[in-house]
């Protein structure tokens, strides 16, 4: 048994007490986790606010379209595509979304933009196009008024308990995700 320890002990001290076995086993990982934090980081966030005009020539929107701090829409009236295009350049908008009139329902929205827009500001146009779209089609061909699709469309929440009567919070659910996220990466580096 003695033996055992002896090589045992050789083993680790030959293998793993080496520089680059420690560097490779603790920094790696810790660098490809920087790298993935600064990817999501530079991905998620962003300072500018992208200004979008938008000419609506079938008066769909009737200026529904709400901005906020990230999306700023600014409904344009009788403006051509070269119009828009010049607007485009002479930097007063970031891009500019066309559209279509109610006697072309195959033709497709269109954005035009001077650069490339982010995944997550064009899932932010989109979800709002198409949710002020819904509605506006809704309350035409349903006669829906906007109390009443507002009624349709609020959210009732949900409350989580046991068997037992005990109420569980939000903050328990994710506290056991992010102990269960560390547990994972310590044993990743173990």
């Amino acid at each position: 048994m003695n033996k055992i320890l002896l090589i045992a002990q050789r083993e680790f001290l030959t293998r793993v007490m080496k520089r680059t076995f420690l560097l490779s086993t603790i920094l790696l990982p810790l660098i490809i986790f920087g790298f993935y934090a600064l990817m999501i980081y530079f991905s998620v966030s962003s300072d500018d606010t992208l200004k979008v005009a938008i000419s609506d020539k079938a008066a769909i929107l009737k200026g529904q379209l709400k901005s906020d701090e990230d999306v700023s829409f600014t409904v344009v009236k009788d403006t051509s595509v070269a119009q828009l295009k010049q607007l485009l350049t002479s930097k007063q908008y970031d891009a500019y979304l066309i559209l279509p009139s109610v006697n072309t329902p195959n033709e497709k929205m269109q954005i035009v933009s001077d650069k490339k827009i982010g995944l997550t500001s064009r899932q932010r146009i989109e979800n709002r196009v198409n949710r002020v779209l819904e509605e506006s089609r809704l309350q035409t061909s349903l006669n829906v008024t906007t109390t009443q699709l507002d009624s349709l469309q609020q959210e009732v929440p949900i409350e989580y308990s046991t068997i037992k009567g005990e109420k569980e919070s939000d903050i328990g659910a994710i506290a056991s995700n992010i102990i269960g996220y560390i547990s994972g990466f310590l044993i990743y580096f173990i």
